[in-house]
């Protein structure tokens, strides 16, 4: 899994933007990133072209994490 092995890798710690447009990857990955980012500070978000659908934007607008962008 490897959204399970870029949280467990000690540098991405220090990440603060994150590019996920055009990744094919689904709501559960980006709120687990996105959880697993929450008290770091993310201050850019790039998600251009994700196809999580109209309840994943609204599981994204109520993230925790989004407080800080």
């Amino acid at each position: 899994d490897w959204v399970a092995r870029a949280i467990a890798c000690p540098g991405f710690r220090n990440v603060c933007r994150f590019n996920l447009s055009r990744c094919a990857i689904g709501w559960a990955e980006v709120s687990a990133l996105l959880t697993a980012w929450a008290d770091h500070g993310i201050v850019e978000l790039n998600l251009s072209d994700l196809r999580i659908g109209d309840e994943g934007v609204a599981q994204l607008l109520a993230h925790p994490a989004l407080a800080t962008v």
